[in-house]
């Protein structure tokens, strides 16, 4: 009954509330090239007059009024990685496989840098690279890490849904790790995300509770079950892998159970899924939560 009165504070807990397209520039959609089957492109959005997000854009020959799927990497992830397009990584092609469902997907860039390989840029770049320190600041003022890089998705989408091959419509989400957190709460934020896959992160906040993962009053009325009560009566497919060494996917059973009571209350139990499977930090290895996702696009 008062879902949306609550996805206004769960808005502005994040900082989402602050930020506004006022003097911004223009979205920048600029094509890079091609392969056998799509066209790809960078799309500069701007966040703030000042803060540019940067992202890849994949759109598949031919495509007419074709779903958008954002495709979210993880930490220490690249839209190229994510992408298959340079190096070994541990999304098991999940940009390709949503291009193949015949979607125009877009993958983000983050500021998720935060690991040993990019110490000595951090140390020559200190605050380009200081996710932590940066969430420090934006804190102080009302904002958060995850406010700035959610308001940026969302500037995307609205601007992608202006194109003539895009289906303003039929919008989905998905990702693995990080890509998860922010798969799960961007369809919290965002109603015009139909479906969301997230894989690889919903847990225990009191067990996992980073820096970048707390906002004030979380603990009291954003614990990852009430932010998938924000998707409901939307579709939300929740990825645990059994074997995954990042997260214990034991610590998020009780709450994955707790989000059920939200889907129930608005008649639609279907539209939720709690899975766990046998495999780690990464997509499945079948289509099962592809085929969720897409059944809402």
């Amino acid at each position: 009954q008062h879902a949306e009165e609550y996805r206004q504070k769960y808005k502005q807990m994040l900082g989402l509330d602050l930020l506004s397209d006022e003097n911004c520039p223009s979205p920048c959609l600029t094509r890079l090239g091609s392969d056998a089957e799509q066209e790809i492109y960078r799309l500069i959005t701007y966040v703030t007059p000042e803060l540019p997000m940067y992202g890849l854009l994949f759109v598949p020959y031919g495509a007419e009024r074709a779903p958008l799927v954002v495709a979210q990497h993880g930490g220490g992830g690249t839209p190229e990685l994510c992408s298959d397009l340079h190096g070994a990584n541990n999304y098991g092609g999940m940009v390709r496989r949503c291009l193949a469902r015949g979607a125009v997907v877009l993958a983000p860039q983050l500021l998720l840098w935060n690991f040993k390989e990019e110490m000595e840029r951090q140390r020559k770049y200190p605050h380009a690279y200081a996710r932590i320190r940066l969430d420090n600041e934006l804190k102080r003022f009302g904002l958060s890490m995850t406010g700035v890089e959610i308001g940026g998705i969302m500037k995307a989408i609205t601007y992608l849904t202006t194109l003539p091959f895009v289906d303003g419509e039929r919008i989905g989400m998905l990702g693995i790790s990080y890509g998860g957190y922010y798969t799960l709460h961007t369809a919290a934020a965002d109603p015009r995300i139909k479906a969301a896959y997230a894989m690889s992160c919903f847990n225990d906040r009191d067990v996992y509770s980073w820096q970048d993962f707390c906002y004030k009053n979380s603990g009291y009325t954003f614990q990852d079950a009430e932010v998938a009560a924000l998707c409901a009566p939307r579709k939300l497919f929740v990825s645990l892998g059994k074997n995954d060494l990042v997260f214990d996917y034991s610590r998020a059973l009780d709450e994955g159970e707790r989000v059920r009571k939200y889907f129930d209350a608005f008649g639609c139990p279907q539209n939720y899924v709690f899975d766990l499977w046998d495999g780690g930090h990464t997509i499945r290895d079948d289509d099962l939560g592809l085929d969720f996702l897409f059944s809402a696009l």
